[in-house]
């Protein structure tokens, strides 16, 4: 599973690199998807299965990116280092996806899809509030395109999405009715919801929308400190809850849990003793992702620009 869907490299379905060295020598084929949990990387894995089967001497394999992440990177990646062909390629990338997978959904206004097929079904969207991280829309709406207006719209659909505090994983817009439950995985709140919680606790404290959001989702920081982990699935209609979230999910909570001492401080220790293993990708990210912000080697700005700390040595978890 990876941490987003790809706003940044388009989420296409097969962009590969080939190199032969020699006639004789073996063709190495690269797809890139994007997340494991969108439409695309299934895609890449039967475009994989495709070229290994049909080119004699392929060898194929198959890479997940780091979804929206990975647009902003190349944007940040030009401003900190002053690389006008980051900055160049990030930005033509943002301005083909505002052609291509921006939508203006009747009686909710400009949004991004997860992808450009499989998310529209006559009156309906299907969205996932996660893959759209409010710091992203924050720095894209300092360029041309329909991130700033959007920025409304996302703000909506993670305050009406979570009515009593819980962030579903999908959720699907229905024209005439708005919000209604996603009908593939309807009201869960799990892998895919953590980081809405991770997002809205990195939000830079002046940012206009990050005090809605921390009340809003209140009822997890709180659930979260009561049991002393956070919970693995949560019935977002409900809000009854079932198992306990990987250590990566105690990672995603660590900026949300900024001001209760104790309940941070629980978090924490979990981290410390039981720390992502090495074949736990997705724990891992998040844990790299929450922890590094607690420590403070990183904070974004109200404009959603990243502020690395750039002296200091990071502490391990082992």
């Amino acid at each position: 599973m990876r941490l987003t869907k790809r706003l940044g490299l388009l989420a296409a379905a097969a962009a590969f690199t080939a190199s032969t060295a020699a006639v004789a020598a073996p063709t190495f084929i690269n797809i890139l998807t994007g997340g494991t949990s969108g439409v695309y990387y299934p895609i890449g894995v039967a475009l994989s299965q495709l070229y290994s089967n049909g080119i004699d001497g392929a060898k194929t394999s198959v890479q997940a990116t780091k979804a929206s992440v990975e647009n902003l990177n190349l944007l940040e990646a030009g401003r900190l280092w002053k690389s006008r062909r980051y900055q160049t390629l990030g930005t033509l990338l943002l301005q083909r996806i505002g052609r291509e997978e921006v939508a203006d959904i009747p009686g909710l206004g400009l949004m991004l899809l997860p992808g450009k097929v499989g998310f529209v079904a006559e009156d309906r969207w299907r969205l996932n509030p996660s893959y759209l991280p409010p710091q992203l829309l924050a720095r894209f709406a300092a360029l041309n395109g329909p991130w700033r207006a959007m920025r409304q719209v996302n703000q909506r659909l993670w305050l009406d999405s979570a009515p009593h505090g819980f962030s579903p994983d999908w959720v699907v817009w229905r024209v005439g009715t708005g919000w209604q439950p996603d009908t593939v995985k309807p009201n869960v709140g799990s892998y895919d919801a953590i980081r809405v919680y991770l997002w809205a606790g990195m939000l830079a404290d002046d940012d206009e929308h990050k005090a809605a959001l921390l009340a809003r989702f209140q009822p997890m920081a709180q659930l979260t400190a009561k049991q002393g982990v956070p919970p693995e699935k949560t019935d977002t209609a409900s809000g009854k809850t079932t198992g306990d979230g990987p250590v990566g999910f105690s990672a995603s909570m660590l900026p949300m849990l900024a001001t209760q001492a104790e309940a941070l401080a629980t978090q924490r220790q979990r981290i410390s003793e039981h720390p992502p293993g090495d074949d736990a990708y997705f724990s891992a990210s998040l844990t790299l992702f929450g922890q590094g912000w607690d420590q403070q080697r990183y904070r974004f700005n109200r404009q959603g620009e990243l502020q690395p700390s750039w002296d200091g040595q990071c502490t391990t978890s082992k």
